[in-house]
């Protein structure tokens, strides 16, 4: 609604936002589309159209509105699609479900993402997100982005290890924010309730979206992993994990981890 950056077309943003989210609303939780390999086209990537049936007949190829969704509300360079294969029953089609999701870090890893640098510096960036006007606070904020400063140590002093491995040192624990950084109001990106000392692996899972927890220390699995991934990393669902520091204020912060993060 109120574009950061001085993208070509901004001014129309708004009212394209607000014609895509009533179209995304009046449609289905899932929709249904048939799809075919195109073996006739060699190469080492994969090639797929999509085929529009009524009575159980083609009547269209390449024309599939739910497939077509997808490219009309991907964002260039941000957007993914989860592709992850449901069930395969006895001469019956193989089922599987799509997911479109965006991933804003993964573009700072890309070359000439101009839409998303757009000139700026790393620290032109972060300034975006930060409100106050008070350079200490600044300068606190811009440090718990990296996990750094009053906000890891604070963080640190409550949560000295991780509560999956018990690992100590300082250097192998990363201070994860529950509710994301850039999702936060100045005062919960430094508040170091809204962090857990992490070993890196969990921190990327718990980042990520692919774990959570329940208010009563439960782990929550995202279904975007085998059960034989997670067994090699040593997780189960509702996985008791005691040491887990829980109390009102982040039950608060976990309560938007799950409902805006978790990759349910």
């Amino acid at each position: 609604m109120h574009p950061s950056q001085p993208y070509r077309g901004s001014t129309e943003m708004a009212a394209l936002w607000a014609s895509r989210m009533k179209m995304i609303d009046s449609l289905d939780e899932i929709i249904e589309f048939d799809m075919y390999d195109q073996i006739q086209i060699d190469g080492p990537r994969g090639y797929v159209n999509t085929e529009c049936r009524e009575g159980g007949k083609i009547i269209a190829r390449g024309n599939n509105k739910g497939y077509r969704l997808i490219t009309e509300i991907a964002l260039p360079l941000i957007s993914y699609v989860k592709i992850m294969r449901l069930y395969t029953m006895p001469q019956e089609e193989i089922v599987y479900y799509w997911k479109l999701f965006p991933d804003f870090d993964a573009i700072e890893n890309k070359q000439n993402a101009l839409v998303y640098k757009y000139g700026r510096s790393e620290e032109d960036e972060e300034d975006l997100f930060i409100e106050t006007k008070d350079e200490e606070k600044r300068y606190q904020i811009k440090q718990a982005r990296k996990g750094q400063g009053l906000y890891r140590k604070q963080l640190l002093e409550e949560c000295w290890y991780c509560p999956f491995t018990h690992i100590t040192e300082p250097e192998l624990l990363i201070a994860s924010h529950i509710k994301p950084w850039r999702d936060s109001d100045d005062n919960e990106k430094i508040d170091p309730k809204n962090g857990f000392a992490l070993s890196p692996m969990y921190d990327k899972l718990f980042d990520r979206g692919y774990i959570s927890f329940t208010d009563e220390k439960r782990v929550m699995l995202s279904k975007w992993f085998s059960q034989r991934t997670y067994k090699i990393i040593g997780l189960k669902e509702n996985q008791f994990i005691q040491d887990l520091p829980i109390d009102d204020t982040r039950k608060r912060y976990l309560a938007y981890h799950r409902d805006n993060v978790f990759c349910n």
